[in-house]
């Protein structure tokens, strides 16, 4: 069996988010950054309406996540959920292959597993070391309800 730690991951309940070097959100990027985080989704709506292109991009977090991983990460339920209404890739991987589930399951955030897995997220996907979800859900003893 695989540890959160031999998956590439560090299982966590807290919402800390390291950015990448920038004091102030200067780019409109880190301004995404810091509105997930904070979970204003004003601001998140208001930003991805002027900058579509980053709804699906890396984003210049620590683990360069997309907006969906981050939220994910974080654990936010009501901003996966605001991701989703606006149209976020579901499967969208970040550069080391990792889904949004997958990143949920590794954090142990049951309540964002549950909502990707309501709106259909390839419960078949793992990340590029061949990691799989069904490693993830045994090694954190996270529950996946509802998968067929």
């Amino acid at each position: 069996h695989h540890t959160p730690a031999d998956l590439g991951m560090k299982a966590t309940k807290g919402k800390g988010i390291a950015l990448q070097p920038s004091v102030k959100p200067t780019y409109p990027q880190d301004a995404l950054v810091q509105a997930l985080a904070a979970e204003d989704m004003d601001t998140v709506r208001a930003l991805l309406t002027s900058h579509p292109a980053l709804k699906d991009s890396a984003l210049p977090t620590d683990k360069h996540d997309t907006c969906l991983t981050l939220c994910a990460r974080v654990g936010s339920v009501n901003m996966t959920r605001c991701m989703l209404a606006l149209h976020a890739n579901i499967n969208q991987a970040k550069a080391d292959g990792a889904t949004p589930l997958f990143v949920a399951a590794c954090y142990g955030h049951e309540p964002v597993v549950e909502a990707l897995v309501e709106h259909k997220a390839d419960v078949n996907q793992g990340n590029l070391l061949r990691d799989t979800l069904h490693q993830v859900v045994m090694a954190t003893g996270v529950v996946l309800k509802n998968v067929a």
